[in-house]
């Protein structure tokens, strides 16, 4: 689940992504005709339990992805993210003065 927020000069973007570390998250912003791709990922390796012998990890591992079209004001050089308790919280600033 994702909620976009508009705040005073930024937006805030909040994903859950449970189990998935900081060092699991990629943040990726492409030029695309004009505008700019936000894209968002994670992938989260829940440890399976004890007296399983896991051959493929699948049913263990969890992957998230999102991704958003940012508006013209938004500055996508300044892009700031942390997760904190399976909450990703992704500050997108406004160009100054384009409020």
């Amino acid at each position: 689940p994702t909620d976009v927020v508009r705040l005073q000069g930024a937006y805030l973007i909040l994903v859950e992504m449970p189990g998935v570390a900081s060092s699991d998250v990629s943040i990726k912003v492409q030029a695309v005709e004009g505008s700019h791709l936000f894209s968002i990922a994670g992938v989260s390796h829940d440890q399976e339990p004890a007296e399983f012998s896991v051959r493929d990890r699948g049913a263990f591992t969890k992957l998230f992805a999102r991704k958003f079209i940012l508006p013209g004001h938004a500055d996508a050089a300044r892009i700031s993210h942390r997760i904190e308790n399976g909450l990703l919280r992704v500050t997108v600033p406004l160009v100054p003065g384009s409020e």
